[in-house]
């Protein structure tokens, strides 16, 4: 009997043991980037610039050494990362970079409107430092999947909370 391992998100594999399973073990891609996992080096970065939103503009940084911060940009927000000491590790951050090449993240266009723009929308945006390349993708008032997935794996990594 062979066990068979399916990669599922960030890092975790769903494994079984399968009578029929024949080969073997199934190589995953390697990934196209790389991070610079460096102490001061930003590596993933998720901001919120203008509009209305009640928390105000915000930017959460990864940093190389896995840790987290939150820079505000008015003192009396009520943002705030539910634990500040945070550290990721380095494969979870190897695993937040895997999600963001599947869902196409270095191909998407640096800026995205939508077809009808509200006047106070705020701006969201992803940057993404790699060895390779530094990705910039923001949204203004658009709807994208692929986008808003990685947001929000983003966000609940880091913890942040109004």
């Amino acid at each position: 009997m062979r066990r068979v391992c399916l990669p599922i998100l960030i890092g975790a594999a769903l494994c079984s043991a399968s009578p029929g399973a024949v080969g073997a073990a199934v190589r995953r891609p390697a990934l196209a980037h790389h991070l610079s996992l460096g102490k001061h080096t930003p590596v993933f970065t998720y901001a919120l610039t203008g509009g209305t939103s009640r928390g105000g503009s915000f930017h959460v940084i990864f940093y190389g050494d896995g840790r987290v911060a939150l820079k505000k940009d008015v003192r009396t927000s009520p943002l705030r990362l539910t634990n500040p000491l945070i550290q990721i590790r380095g494969d979870a951050l190897d695993g937040l970079l895997k999600l963001a090449e599947a869902e196409k993240f270095f191909q998407m266009p640096a800026r995205k409107i939508g077809p009808n723009p509200l006047t106070d929308a705020s701006t969201s945006c992803i940057t993404i430092v790699t060895v390779e390349e530094t990705k910039r993708a923001c949204i203004f008032s658009a709807h994208v999947p692929a986008f808003n997935q990685l947001w929000a794996i983003l966000e609940y990594v880091s913890g942040l909370q109004i």
